[in-house]
C-alpha cells in the first residue's frame, strides 16, 4: 500500500497577520479557505482534496522555537495550542494551531479586527452590501451566501463594488485596509459551508512534523541531511505518492523543497510519485488569492537540469528554453535569463569580457529581489533559480566596483571550466599585479614620459603583424617585456620560466634608463617571484595543453588516452593550485600599501613609437 507525504516549507511570520482567503478550482466553479500563513492555504486545499499519512514541512530560520514539537505528532494534536496566546506562537506552532481549527470546522476569533470599525459603521458597511447585491444587475442570480464568489472571481464587480462603497463613504478612506479586511471577513463568514473548503474525514490521523532548515543547510551536511530526509521519506519498502505545496515567499526555502523533490523522484529506482503539486499566492488588489494546481505545468526534474545544467557546465540554453516555453511577459525575469545567455555564450567562447558582462547584469538585478515576489507563479520558480545562482556566484555578486579577479578564478577553477581558468589568468593577472603594485613599471607621474619613449622604443623593434602584443601595456610588461634575456642564463636543466621570473626579479631597483624598472610595494622579492613563476608556468601549461603534446601528434595520436588525460590533468590543476596560492601571498603582502602606479596605455605608446620614427626617417637637408 502506498503511503502518501504533504510536503511543503515555512518561513518565519509576523505577529498579528491579517486573515487572507484563496480559491481552489474545482469541475465546476471554485472552493475557497482562509487562512494567516501561505503554507496553510496549501496544506489546507491538499487535506480537503487527498488522504494525506504525513505532513513534513521545511521550517525556515525563526520558524519554529525550542519548545515547539518538530518530531511526528497527530494533526489534531495542535488543540494544545487553543488556549495559547495566538501572538506568542512561532509560525509553526500556529500552523498546527490553524489546521487543527481546520479539522475542528473553528473560525479564528476574529473580534479584534470587529472592533477596528465602530460598530454604526459596520452596520451601515451590512446595509450597503445587501443594498449593492440587490442592485447590481450581474448579481441578481446570485444568492447572497455566494457574494464572496461572486465578487471573487469576477473583477469588473469586484472594483464596482469598492468604487462604489467609497463613494457612499468618502471618509472610509481613511481607514481603507481596516474596512477591506472587516468586508472581507464579512463576506466569507456568510459564504455558504459547502464552498469552503474542509478536511476530509481520512485525515483526522494525519501527522505532522518539522524538519529545520539550518541543518540542511549547514555546510558539507548539505547532502548527507537531505539523503537521510529522501530515507525518512521514502525507505523503499513502500511506493510514496507526494504531494507539494510550494508556499513560501522565501526563495531559499522553495529551493530546499524543489531540490528535496528532485531527489524523491529522480533518484535511480526510485518508488516515489510526484501526485500533485500546488501553489498559493496572494493576490493583492482581490478579494481572494489562488492556490493553482501547477503539477502538468511544472517539470521538477526539467527545472533541476536546466539549472544544473548552468551552474555545472555554464549552459544556459534549458533555462532560455523554460522561459520562452511559460509565454510568460516579465522584463526583470527576461533579463535574468538573457544575463545567464551572456555567461553561457562568454564560457562556452573563452570571451571574459562577455562572460563578465553577464554577471554584471545578474548583479545588477539582484541588488532589488522584490520583483520575484510580485512576479506570480513563474516569479516563484525563477526566483529559485535565482537563489541558486547567488549561491554558487558568491563574491562575482557583491559589491560595485569590477569583479575581483581572482574569485572569477577560483570561480571557474570550482566548476571545473579549465579552458577558461587558464584563459582569465593568462589574460587579468597581469592587469591585477601591475594595478595592486606586486609588480609594476612606474611610480612617479615626472617619469611616464620616458618609460613610454621605452615601451615605444620597444614597439619599434616588433613587425606590424606583433603590434597587438603592446595594446595592453600591463600584460606586455609582465608576460613579455625582455623574453629574450634569457638566452644564455640559468643552467642548462633548468626551467626557462624560473629563470626569467628570477631576471625580472632583479629589474627592481634597476638604475640602467635605457630598461624599463620593476617595482614592487611587497617586502619579499621572492614572492614577486614566486607569483611571476607560476603565472610562466601556466602560461607554458595552457599552450601545451591546448595544442597538444608534440610528440603525441607526431605518433598521429591524440593526447586523450587515460595515462595521459590523468598526468595532463594533474600537471594542470598543480600549476593552478600553485598559482592562487602565490597570487594570494603575493597580495596579502601588497593589502593596504597604497602604491602610486601610473599606468601607460597602448594607444600612448603607439604615439610615441610614430613620433620617433618620425625623428629616424626625417632626413631632410638644412637651408
Amino acid at each position: 500500500m502506498a503511503r502518501n507525504i504533504l510536503l511543503t516549507s515555512l518561513s518565519a511570520a509576523e505577529n498579528n497577520l491579517p486573515l487572507r482567503y484563496f480559491s481552489l478550482q474545482k469541475e465546476f466553479g471554485f472552493d475557497y479557505c482562509d487562512a494567516l500563513l501561505d503554507a496553510e492555504a496549501g496544506i489546507k486545499a491538499l487535506l480537503s482534496r487527498y488522504a494525506i499519512d504525513e505532513i513534513i514541512v521545511i521550517g525556515g530560520d525563526g520558524s519554529y522555537e525550542e519548545s515547539d514539537e518538530l518530531s511526528s505528532v497527530p494533526l489534531l494534536n495542535g488543540r494544545n495550542l487553543y488556549g495559547s496566546d495566538r501572538a506568542s506562537l512561532s509560525a509553526y506552532g500556529l500552523l498546527r494551531y490553524r489546521l487543527a481549527q481546520y479539522a475542528d470546522e473553528k473560525a479564528l476569533d476574529l473580534q479584534t479586527e470587529d472592533e477596528l470599525l465602530p460598530a454604526d459603521t459596520r452596520e451601515k458597511l451590512i446595509r450597503f452590501i445587501q443594498d449593492f447585491h440587490e442592485g447590481n444587475a450581474e448579481l441578481k442570480s446570485k444568492k447572497f451566501n455566494r457574494l464572496f464568489d461572486a465578487l471573487s472571481q469576477s473583477d469588473p464587480v469586484y472594483e464596482d463594488f469598492w468604487s462604489a462603497l467609497f463613494k457612499a463613504f468618502p471618509k472610509l478612506r481613511d481607514q481603507e485596509a481596516a474596512c477591506t479586511r472587516w468586508v472581507k471577513n464579512y463576506l466569507y463568514a456568510s459564504l455558504k459551508p459547502t464552498a469552503q473548503l474542509e478536511l476530509l474525514p481520512v485525515n483526522e490521523k494525519t501527522e505532522i512534523r518539522l524538519f529545520p532548515e539550518d541543518r540542511i543547510e549547514d555546510g558539507e551536511q548539505w547532502v548527507n541531511y537531505m539523503m537521510k530526509m529522501k530515507d525518512s521519506i521514502a525507505d523503499n519498502r513502500e511506493d510514496i505518492n507526494l504531494y507539494v505545496s510550494l508556499s513560501s515567499n522565501d526563495a531559499a526555502d522553495t529551493f530546499i523543497v524543489i531540490n528535496l523533490l528532485d531527489i524523491l523522484v529522480s533518484m535511480p529506482q526510485s518508488r516515489v510519485r510526484l501526485e500533485k503539486l500546488f501553489t498559493p499566492r496572494s493576490t493583492p488588489g482581490r478579494m481572494a488569492g489562488i492556490i493553482r494546481d501547477d503539477t502538468k505545468g511544472f517539470g521538477v526534474s526539467e527545472l533541476f537540469h536546466a539549472l544544473h545544467s548552468f551552474l555545472d557546465y555554464g549552459k544556459a540554453d534549458m533555462i532560455v528554453k523554460i522561459w520562452k516555453d511559460s509565454g510568460e511577459h516579465n522584463d526583470s525575469i527576461a533579463a535574468m535569463v538573457y544575463a545567464m545567455r551572456h555567461v553561457d555564450v562568454g564560457l562556452s567562447m573563452c570571451n571574459i569580457p562577455e562572460m563578465k558582462e553577464g554577471i554584471f547584469r545578474l548583479r545588477s538585478l539582484f541588488r532589488d529581489d522584490k520583483f520575484w515576489r510580485e512576479s506570480g507563479y513563474y516569479g516563484m520558480i525563477f526566483s529559485v533559480i535565482a537563489e541558486s545562482i547567488r549561491e554558487d556566484y558568491g563574491p562575482l555578486l557583491e559589491g560595485e566596483s569590477d569583479i575581483p579577479f581572482i574569485e572569477l578564478v577560483k570561480w571557474a577553477y570550482r566548476h571545473q571550466f579549465y579552458q577558461q581558468t587558464l584563459t582569465l589568468v593568462e589574460s587579468m593577472a597581469p592587469e591585477s599585479l601591475v594595478k595592486s603594485g606586486v609588480f609594476y613599471y612606474c611610480n612617479d607621474e615626472k617619469d611616464r614620459e620616458q618609460v613610454t619613449e621605452l615601451f615605444a622604443r620597444q614597439r619599434l623593434e616588433l613587425k606590424p603583424y606583433e603590434y597587438y602584443k603592446m595594446d595592453l601595456i600591463d600584460h606586455y610588461f609582465v608576460k613579455t617585456y625582455n623574453r629574450t634575456g634569457v638566452r644564455g642564463q640559468g643552467s642548462k636543466d633548468e626551467d626557462s620560466q624560473r629563470v626569467y621570473a628570477a631576471m625580472r626579479v632583479k629589474s627592481i631597483g634597476n638604475t640602467n634608463p635605457s630598461v624599463i624598472s620593476g617595482f614592487t610595494v611587497c617586502d619579499s622579492k621572492e614572492t614577486v617571484q614566486n607569483i611571476l613563476f607560476a603565472y610562466y608556468h601556466l602560461s607554458y601549461v595552457r599552450n601545451k595543453i591546448s595544442h597538444a603534446d608534440a610528440s603525441a601528434m607526431a605518433e598521429s595520436r591524440l593526447m586523450v588516452s587515460e595515462s595521459d588525460e590523468n598526468s595532463s590533468l594533474a600537471w594542470m590543476k598543480d600549476s593552478i593550485d600553485y598559482f592562487i596560492d602565490s597570487y594570494e601571498k603575493a597580495m596579502a603582502e601588497a593589502a593596504g600599501m597604497n602604491p602610486h602606479v601610473v599606468l601607460i596605455t597602448g594607444d600612448e605608446v603607439r604615439k610615441a613609437a610614430d613620433r620617433l620614427k618620425y625623428k629616424k626617417t626625417d632626413t631632410r637637408r638644412p637651408q
